[in-house]
């Protein structure tokens, strides 16, 4: 009888190798755990790449739809306006130089001397003391006089009560509406407009002194003569002090008016 000898298998011999090799069974364990591991990172790697790409995308997206065309727009509107706040804040070096002088442009008032204000109020000093105050107020508003004069000449046939009715409705100072009452003085003040209002600038600048300079000029010509009581006028000195009134307060017209 024959007897047949097996042969071995490749298989099972590899496996017998191996198991003989760790017969403990410890080292197949950590065999096997380290290729599993290699094989693991060498997965993950490309994965955690690719995620941290997703990321970033994702990240640049998200800023885009925050500044999209209409953000970004407010937001440069809100830039525009706190760059003109800070603009109006710190103005030019030329605008914080400039004084404000104001709406005004008219040179400064000079002082006018004694002489200079004698030339003024000579024309007017010996007039009634009420005329000469109202002469001299209303000389601050010299276009008022040129309106009052122009309305005087369209309304002739007014006199007395029915005029004053009149001139009350009108919108001119109350100085001006009494001198429509001397329609000679009105003229003669619309008629010299630049002495008008040179006499208006001396009396609203030095008024003390135009008044002084009325009564000097009063003194000359009381000692010249030139200035006497007559039947409409009273003239009185009092204390240095000379005064002119109407004999009759309810006349407004004198003889040297």
């Amino acid at each position: 009888m024959v007897r047949r000898i097996a042969k071995p298998n490749p298989i099972t011999s590899d496996i017998d190798s191996i198991t003989r090799k760790h017969a403990d069974g410890s080292g197949l364990l950590a065999t096997m755990q380290g290729r599993a591991q290699n094989l693991e990172w060498s997965a993950v790697m490309p994965l955690a790449t690719q995620l941290a790409k997703s990321i970033a995308m994702l990240l640049a997206a998200l800023v885009w739809l925050i500044t999209a065309p209409g953000a970004r727009l407010a937001l440069a509107l809100d830039a525009g306006s706190q760059a003109r706040e800070q603009d109006l804040a710190a103005p030019p070096d030329s605008e914080q130089s400039e004084p404000d002088n104001g709406a005004s442009t008219e040179a400064p008032y000079a002082r006018l001397s004694n002489a200079q204000l004698e030339r003024l109020v000579a024309p007017i000093a010996l007039y009634p003391d009420a005329l000469v105050a109202q002469i001299l107020v209303a000389s601050t508003f010299p276009s008022q006089i040129t309106d009052a004069e122009g309305w005087l000449q369209i309304h002739p046939g007014l006199s007395g009560a029915d005029l004053g009715k009149q001139v009350d409705q009108q919108s001119w100072d109350p100085s001006v509406k009494a001198l429509v009452q001397y329609p000679s003085v009105l003229a003669n003040l619309s008629k010299n407009l630049g002495w008008t209002s040179e006499l208006g600038d001396a009396y609203y600048n030095q008024p003390d002194d135009m008044m002084k300079t009325v009564q000097e000029m009063r003194k000359k010509a009381k000692k010249t003569g030139n200035l006497q009581p007559t039947a409409q006028l009273n003239v009185q000195e009092d204390d240095g002090r000379i005064a002119i009134t109407p004999v009759d307060p309810r006349r407004r017209l004198c003889s040297r008016v």
